[in-house]
């Protein structure tokens, strides 16, 4: 009986062994996988001073240059020259009946004006803000008919404030002297003046009025009478 009680109870302690060391290799954890150096994702994009690289087909330098042209054609009128021409009073007259179609807003001002430079930059502004309606001309009256200061000398104090504004519009540097604009041209005694032609070229408005010669502005009184025309 003995004999053969003790086989199977060997058996059975076998079994057993067997039985809990499998247990325990279901319950050992697996051992974590490492990735790749390299080849680690993770939820947030890595920073990196790298560029990102062009679209297909396009180029950085392509980019680029599309970004140039764009700033540049923002802002035209700052690679644009400044220019003066001399002309007489009429001859200055007769740009007016070249702009048909369109209102004119004629600016007479001179370097010895300071209410004349507080204005004319408005009148740079204005030529921006309606550039296919408006045109804009400054007339300079600098030059007082001397024989010793031809008209001539009084250039180049007229275009430093001219490139100080920027005035990429027709600047005239008025070859007839101002003392028979006055007296026999316009019916104003000083300046400054602005004179405005409705698309006929017809005068349409004087600033200041001659009739009430009191002081004006371009954003009080210039602006709204110019947009009065346009919107006709």
């Amino acid at each position: 009986m003995h004999d053969r009680l003790l086989p199977l109870l060997a058996i059975g302690l076998i079994c057993w062994i067997s039985g809990c060391n499998k247990a325990a290799e279901d319950l050992t954890p697996p051992t974590p996988e490492v990735p790749e150096a390299g080849s680690a994702v993770t939820d947030e994009p890595e920073e990196s001073g790298t560029p990102t690289p062009a679209p297909a087909g396009q180029t950085e330098e392509t980019e680029n240059s599309e970004e140039n042209s764009e700033t540049d054609s923002e802002t035209p009128s700052e690679s644009t020259p400044v220019t003066l021409e001399t002309k007489s009073w009429d001859e200055t007259l007769k740009l007016v009946d070249q702009e048909q179609g369109k209102v004119v807003v004629m600016d007479l001002w001179s370097t010895s004006c300071p209410p004349c430079l507080e204005e004319l930059p408005n009148l740079i502004k204005l030529s921006k803000e309606f550039p296919d309606s408006v045109t804009c001309i400054s007339v300079s009256l600098d030059y007082a008919g001397y024989e010793d200061e031809p008209v001539e000398s009084y250039r180049d104090s007229a275009m430093t404030w001219l490139e100080k504004f920027n005035a990429n519009i027709q600047n005239i540097l008025c070859s007839t002297d101002f003392n028979t604009i006055f007296s026999e041209k316009i019916p104003h005694s000083s300046l400054p003046v602005v004179l405005v032609y409705n698309q006929q070229g017809q005068l349409a408005g004087q600033f200041p009025d001659p009739k009430d010669p009191s002081e004006f502005t371009y954003h009080g009184d210039v602006i709204p009478f110019v947009k009065n025309l346009i919107d006709q």
